[in-house]
């Protein structure tokens, strides 16, 4: 995953950390919910209530 960290460290010097950061926040809930439909984990109250904080930080950043 180097290669994407470089590409994230360049995007954030190059542009809005805002705009940057959103996607990448976002991508972590699509793996939690892949993961929930695929591989039948556990979508609870932590996860939920973790994407809903993850959520809340992505519009505040907007």
């Amino acid at each position: 995953m180097v290669g994407g960290d470089v590409l994230v460290i360049w995007a954030q010097a190059h542009c809005n950390v805002a705009t940057v950061a959103a996607p990448r926040e976002t991508g972590i809930l699509v793996a939690a919910v892949i993961a929930t439909v695929f591989f039948r984990e556990p979508f609870g109250r932590p996860r939920l209530v973790a994407g809903a904080v993850t959520l809340a930080g992505i519009v505040l950043m907007h």
